[in-house]
């Protein structure tokens, strides 16, 4: 559900509801939104409907980034992850992503929806756009990868390691320069996991 952020005022309301549902978890309200963004509160309704869209629109604008990193990406595919791993940290990193994250894994158990529409269109998304590239490879030779799914969600969990949970309990994580380190370091294993084989000569070839 892609909504456009050229529009002056869409994008005031989903950033305003973005720092909102991060400071207060999805018990905000359409008024406080329609306050923080500076409309009418039925600009609000108006351009989003309801909360859940509301909701899903401020996922897709934090994700979006993301999503959008290998699209039409045509470089090698050790390149290609590297480059999307160093994005990746950085958007999981983020103060607004974690806190998001956070808030709604703290209300899952009363906003069931919430936290599937969060899981939906982030970290489902996420992996669903790597599987698709990852696949491609696989079609160009580049990689052996029976399941593109199963690769994609291994790949992001080497790739965060255990960083997530350093943040989550106020632990130091890796610098920028040990992230990049870490980074080259997982899809290195990665590749090297779904290397192509190499066909052995034939017998018949044999001198």
């Amino acid at each position: 559900m892609p909504y456009s952020t050229r529009n002056p005022r869409t994008r005031s309301i989903i950033e305003a509801a973005s720092e909102l549902f991060i400071d207060h978890g999805y018990q905000v309200n359409m008024a406080e939104v329609a306050r923080r963004a500076g409309v009418a509160k039925q600009t609000v309704y108006t351009h989003f409907g309801t909360k859940e869209r509301l909701f899903e629109a401020a996922i897709v604008h934090l994700i979006q980034p993301l999503r959008q990193l290998l699209e039409q990406d045509q470089r090698g595919i050790r390149e290609s992850l590297i480059e999307y791993g160093r994005h990746h940290l950085d958007r999981w990193l983020d103060t607004r992503t974690a806190g998001l994250s956070r808030r709604l894994i703290a209300e899952a158990g009363r906003f069931p929806e919430a936290a599937h529409t969060l899981y939906n269109n982030s970290m489902h998304a996420v992996c669903e756009r790597l599987a698709e590239r990852i696949a491609a490879a696989d079609r160009r030779g580049e990689i052996s990868v029976p399941d593109s799914r199963v690769a994609a969600e291994l790949l992001l969990g080497m790739l965060l390691g255990l960083d997530g949970d350093r943040r989550r309990l106020g632990q130091p994580q890796r610098d920028a320069a040990a992230r990049e380190r870490w980074v080259v370091l997982a899809v290195d294993a990665f590749l090297r996991a779904y290397a192509v084989a190499e066909t052995a000569p034939s017998a018949s070839g044999r001198q």
